[in-house]
């Protein structure tokens, strides 16, 4: 089974950029322009991982990782991106629930490396059960 991963992000390019890399392995992946967009589309649709920008339009990206965990799944691991390396803002996505965050520009191999562990997590606990 394929992860189902949800790209969230105001800038087009970063989607188009993450979605092509991902694309590789043939993940189904489904893309929102803001932080609303996302939650709604999490609403309607259960996804394996959301990969996010922390600096979102519509809803900031620190509420949509509070809404998505108390609204929509508190389990679905979130990969939160960021130009900025601001401790504190790291902070806060970790308190808030984030698995990872990623700095930009950020190493590529890293984020699909993140993304590979978690599909070899889930195969495993999917065999497991």
């Amino acid at each position: 089974m394929k992860l189902k991963i949800l790209l969230v992000d105001s800038e087009m390019l970063f989607t188009k950029i993450i979605k092509n890399i991902l694309l590789i392995k043939e993940y189904e992946i489904e893309e929102a322009g803001n932080g609303y967009e996302g939650l709604q589309k999490a609403k309607n649709k259960h996804f394996d991982l959301v990969i996010s920008n922390v600096f979102l339009t519509q809803v900031s990206g620190l509420e949509f990782i509070n809404r998505y965990k108390n609204e929509v799944n508190n389990t679905t691991p979130i990969f939160v991106i960021s130009k900025s390396s601001d401790k504190n803002l790291e902070s806060a996505v970790f308190d808030l629930g984030a698995a990872n965050f990623i700095t930009i520009p950020m190493n590529l191999y890293k984020l699909f490396k993140k993304v590979k562990e978690l599909e070899t997590d889930r195969k495993a606990f999917l065999i497991n059960q």
